[in-house]
Formats: C-alpha cells, structure tokens, sequence
C-alpha cells in the first residue's frame, strides 16, 4: 500500500507492505527505511541505522494524520482521498484504484451503514471504524455502486485491509 502526504510544502510518500516491516518513506528524492514494530494502539517503534524513535499516530475524521515524537506534533494530510488508491479520475474515482477504502492503520469496525448493490452518493457514509480512541467514518469519494463489502461490525481491521469497494458511476 502506498499513501501520500502533504507535510508543509512537502510530498511525502509511504509505502507499506502490509502490516510488516519494514516501512519505506520516499521525500522527494530521498528514500528512507524502518524497521518497526506495533507497541499499542497507535504507538510504534521504529529503528534505522542504529536510531530508535517512538511515535503516536492518530487521524482525525477528515483523514488527517498527526504523529506525535520528541514532545512534537506534526500533521499530515494525505493527497490520495479514497484509502490506498492513486490520484482522482475522471469519474472521481481513485484512478487504477477505484473506490477502495483501505484502512489506514489497525482498527475496529464499528457498523457498516452500505451493502453491495448499493448505490451511494459522494460524500456518504460507507462505515464507522474506531482506532486509537476516535470514530472514524469513512465516506464515498464520488457517487457509485457497492462492489464488495469485506468487513463487518466488530471485526479487527489492519492497515492495508479492503474494507470496501465502489464503482463510479457516471450521472447523466
């Protein structure tokens, strides 16, 4: 999986294989790699090249990331809408992506509100999820059809995992 970030001016881009380790950051020309593991919900240890460093990770309902390390707080805002999908088509759609919600770090679902067959407008709540103490309900990046609905109340989510699929469909 890989999510993209506006951090300030810059464009940070984070690719993940999964849930494992390592984790790779690509800023601008530069790419780094971590080893990591989970110590909590929302606390991570990471190492590389001898350092060590703790983060707390949280994200708001908009999508925002904010990771806490050293006593700071920076906040990121992804770029890519739809969870694990590339850049916007035409249609609104996550380009190569389509309309998949990929959970963006370890969570429970809390209710899905959508069914496959469906057809949901932009902006429409698809589930709630909790993580890290906060609700998160994540909506429809544009006005579709439900393909695949892989998840439901009560279960574990980790990052990376297709919660839900959608199609765009084009209005007329």
């Amino acid at each position: 999986m890989e999510r993209t970030f506006k951090f300030g001016d810059k464009v940070i881009s984070v690719q993940m294989s999964g849930t494992t380790s390592p984790i790779k950051a690509r800023i601008g020309d530069r790419e780094v790699e971590w080893q990591f593991e989970q110590v909590s919900d929302g606390e991570f240890l990471f190492r590389n090249a001898g350092r060590q460093f703790r983060l707390f990770i949280a994200q708001d309902k908009t999508g925002a990331t904010f990771v806490q390390t050293d006593g700071r707080v920076y906040k990121l805002t992804p770029i890519d809408r739809d969870f694990g999908a590339g850049g916007e088509d035409e249609n609104g759609g996550g380009g190569t992506g389509g309309g998949r919600l990929i959970a963006s770090m370890p969570g429970r679902i809390i209710k899905v509100l959508v069914e496959p067959g469906q057809e949901v407008e932009k902006n429409q709540a698809v589930l709630i999820m909790e993580s890290m103490k906060m609700e998160i309900t994540q909506t429809a990046a544009f006005h579709g059809k439900v393909e695949e609905v892989n998840v439901k109340a009560g279960q574990q989510v980790n990052a990376g995992s297709l919660m839900v699929r959608i199609e765009p469909i084009s209005k007329v």
